[in-house]
């Protein structure tokens, strides 16, 4: 149907807004994304310990 969107055609178009035109996001694997915790936790866990460094407390 004419006019019509899909899910995916919105979720697409948002993705390559944010990987490609603006450059302020990665696309992650989606194997390693936690549902449960709506997060990618090797990527919680490497942003952590970067301010940890920082910090000076690592």
């Amino acid at each position: 149907m004419p006019g019509q969107h899909t899910e995916y055609a919105f979720e697409t178009a948002i993705e390559y807004h944010l990987t490609e035109v603006s450059k302020g996001y990665k696309t992650g694997n989606r194997e390693s994304f936690a549902l449960d915790r709506a997060i990618f936790p090797a990527d919680c866990w490497r942003s952590s310990r970067k301010c940890d460094r920082r910090n000076g407390t690592i």
